[in-house]
Order: C-alpha cells, then structure tokens, then sequence
C-alpha cells in the first residue's frame, strides 16, 4: 500500500513501503516524520507506521562535537569481549561456508540432471527457451544501472560556469560508501520512477534519462569516508564515527565538461545514532547536496516531453499535473517586461520555498481543488494540465535575515520574488519582489510553525496577493 509523507511541513508521495524504509534506514526519513497510508485519514510518526526500523542498535556519544584524533580509549574488557565475538563470527562464517558448499552441490546436481532430461526431449521449457531472461522481464531502467558504474568514474575536464543550467535530460549517479555505484531516481522493484528521488532533486520524470543515450547532463555524487568526528559506546562495545565527504559536480555530458561543482561535509555527530555495525559508522551523506543540485535552473523541454502522464492508473484526478511543479518552477525563462502586464485565460500557481515545489490549487492527494496558496486565483481560472496554461505565476521565496525571536526561537524575514510568465510565449512578462519583516509578537499562530520547523519564516503572501489582485485579467 502507498504511502504519504509530511517532511519538514511539505507533503509528499505516494510512496512505496519499501522506498520509505529504504529512506528511513539511510537516513534520508525519520522516525519523527508523519506518514499516512492510502485510503486511510489517520497521520502517525514513521516509527510507529514501522516499529521494526527502531531495532538498530542505539549507542549513545562518549565523545561529543569532533575528535580529529581519537583516542581508542576502549576499556580491557570490551577488548576481550571483543575477541569472544571475532572467534564467534569466524566459527559461523566457516559454517555458513561448509552449508552453501553443500546446498550448491545439491544444486549442480539437480541442474545436471535437469539439462540431461532437456536433451531426451522432455524439458519443461524446450518450447520457450531461455523464458526467465526474455527482454520483458528485464528490468526497465536496468541500462541506466548497468552505466551506473562508468558513469562515476567518469573525470571529464573542468570549465566551471558561473550560470550553468541543466540542460535536456538529466541522470543522477553517486558512488555510495560502499562501494556500489546507483543511478537515482528509479525504483528497481516496480520499474518506475522513484518519486522520492525525484523530489529530493526538484526533478520530474519527463526531465529524467530512462536510457543511457538519453543523457545530457550528469549529475555526479562522490562521497568518501571523512575524519573521525566522535565514538559512541553501547554496553562494551564502542563505534566510531566518521564524516562524510562529497563532491557533486554538473557535467555537460555531451562534450563532456564538468560546468559546476562543489564539495559538501557532514562533520557533525549527532547525540544517538542507530547502527548494525560494532565498528564504525559514517555520518549521512551532507543535506546541502540536494538543495545545491535544486539552485540550477532548467533548459525547456519541448512541450510534449513535459505532457503530465494523465494515463498512469491509479494516479488521483490532478496528481500528475501536480508532479510538474518542479518543472514548471526551475526552467529558465527570457525576462521582456511588459508595460501593461495582464493575466490571461488559465492560470497555474508555482511556489518555490526552500527548494521545496508546489502546485497550488490543489489538496496534497491531487482529489480536489483548494484555493489556499493561490493568492486570490479562483478555482474556474486554474489551469488542469499543462496544455492549459496560459499563465504562470511563480513565485520563489527564501529565509531571509534573522529579525528576532519568540519563545526563544528565532524568527526570520521571507523574501519573495513573484514572476509573472507569458506561458505560450515562454516569456517573463512582469516581476515583482517583496519581504515580510513585520510580525506580532502575540500571534498565536506561530505556535504551530515553532513545532513543525523549530523557527518561524515570515511570509509575504498578502502582499502578494494584494499585487496580483490589481493586475488586470482577460
């Protein structure tokens, strides 16, 4: 069953059970985050949708902030208890050893005796053979994850631009710390598009390369073990921790070239951590990574290859128009400001606030309309597919300066830059920037964003609403 997710106050999915666990043991989810199943009205913290993540063990920090040279200060007899396990562990490995080696003969033996029957004639699949690798039953990004490999070993000169965009089709590898080389964005198990990668990256799946000809630019994750920064003990048994290193570069894949590039580190040990090794444990991979790949604006595709797939079963009524919204927020657009900018035939409302895309007009399943967050753009003026559109407004908003507190929580300005695009004609026809620093500090209603966020972001949104309002309409 698919599942919703609100992280850091924005609503996401459907997602796959396993997607979210996979999320949830690197990291990339927590416990604390809010899930909801389809069909179903009632919101619950990941952790108790899915008791069976919290079995990792919890260790908890010997050292805290950095250690840039630890002291292996492990008591005698974790030592010794330590070497009990290793001579444990050896004996189970030679046992699992000695039991495959015996499972495997019994399996050349049957196969043996299998093909012998085959030549008599009488196979169970002389007539489609080779049926269990037939093309149909390949994976349908396997292409893509088969290049996965080469794809981040590739080193191609650098020419760093200073406005580099992400141009044509994109796809997304990273190294991965153990070793192992992933294309992102796919889901192996339903062979379809992995829709939390997608969001992470502010991508949708028209923007994504399913095949390795497909690619225009590359984006390329190289992370690697750091420093040690901390050890945390459970019971004897103590586990060091280390940060993580990573590179992303935006290769030009055509030529090939890197155009952008920077490092990003995760150096700082969190209070508990839950691990299955005894060992050591590596810090998860830096939150800047994605919100750096997110800042690069988008080449327009041509108008077919953003066409929402309406087709798609099960999607809810305005679903898969509501995907195109980092679409339609990140393509880079000419700006010719018109003197007389007007609001023409069907509109779509595009917000894009902390590297988070939303389609306003819309309840979070895509079931029905709401007009919330539309600055006053009634439901009879929305745009349902992108062929619709006829006017974009985009509006872009980030945190601004630190202008007091409450409650001992900070509290910060919200600046806002309000686009208005010529949809049909790809054009920026009107632009408009504006910045709440005005707030009362009796406001009850910053009790719930001091819960959600831990600070509070002001926002303009009458302001805005106020100047779309005088703009003309036809």
């Amino acid at each position: 069953m698919s599942i919703y997710i609100i992280r850091n106050n924005q609503q996401t999915g459907p997602f796959e059970e396993h997607a979210v666990l996979a999320r949830l043991r690197n990291g990339q989810l927590s416990g604390e985050d809010l899930a909801c199943r389809t069909g179903e009205s009632n919101w619950q913290p990941l952790k108790t949708l899915f008791p069976m993540t919290n079995n990792a063990q919890p260790v908890q920090a010997v050292a805290q902030g950095r250690v840039d040279t630890p002291t292996g200060n492990v008591s005698p007899q974790s030592k010794k208890g330590g070497g009990a396990k290793i001579l444990l562990f050896v004996l189970l490995g030679i046992g699992g050893v000695l039991l495959f080696g015996v499972i495997g003969v019994v399996v050349l033996i049957r196969s043996s005796v299998g093909n012998k029957t085959d030549s008599k004639g009488s196979s169970r699949n002389s007539s489609t053979p080779n049926s269990n690798s037939s093309t149909s039953n390949e994976p349908r990004f396997k292409a893509m994850q088969d290049k996965a490999a080469e794809l981040v070993k590739l080193s191609p000169p650098v020419n760093l631009n200073q406005n580099a965009i992400i141009k044509g089709k994109v796809a997304i590898v990273e190294n991965g710390l153990s070793g192992r080389a992933e294309a992102k964005g796919f889901d192996p198990y339903k062979k379809e598009f992995n829709q939390l990668d997608l969001h992470d990256y502010g991508l949708t799946e028209h923007r994504m390369a399913a095949k390795p000809d497909e690619i225009d630019t590359l984006i390329q994750i190289l992370c690697e073990k750091g420093k040690s920064v901390a050890f945390y003990r459970s019971g004897n048994s103590v586990t060091e921790a280390f940060a993580n290193v990573c590179k992303v570069s935006i290769i030009d894949y055509r030529q090939p070239v890197v155009i952008a590039q920077k490092t990003f580190t995760n150096d700082k040990p969190e209070k508990e951590i839950r691990t299955y090794s005894n060992r050591e444990y590596v810090l998860g991979a830096p939150r800047e990574i994605k919100e750096y790949a997110k800042s690069f604006p988008l080449e327009k595709l041509s108008a077919s290859s953003t066409e929402p797939n309406v087709a798609r079963s099960g999607l809810p009524k305005f679903k898969a128009f509501m995907d195109t919204a980092p679409e339609l927020g990140r393509v880079l657009l000419p700006v010719n400001l018109s003197a007389s900018p007007t609001i023409r035939g069907k509109v779509a409302v595009v917000e894009i606030d902390g590297g988070q895309f939303e389609l306003k007009g819309f309840d979070y399943k895509g079931e029905d309309y709401s007009t919330y967050g539309t600055f006053g753009i009634s439901k009879e003026k929305l745009a349902t597919r992108t062929d619709e559109i006829d006017t974009l407004i985009k509006v872009i908003c980030n945190k601004g300066d630190r202008i007091g507190s409450i409650k001992g929580v900070a509290v910060y300005a919200n600046k806002c830059q309000v686009s208005l695009v010529d949809f049909k004609a790809s054009t920026v026809v009107a632009q408009k920037t504006f910045e709440n620093r005005q707030w009362d500090k009796e406001d009850e209603d910053f009790d719930s964003e001091l819960y959600r966020n831990g600070y509070v972001v002001l926002s303009p949104s009458q302001e805005i609403e106020n100047y779309i309002k005088t703009l003309p309409t036809s």
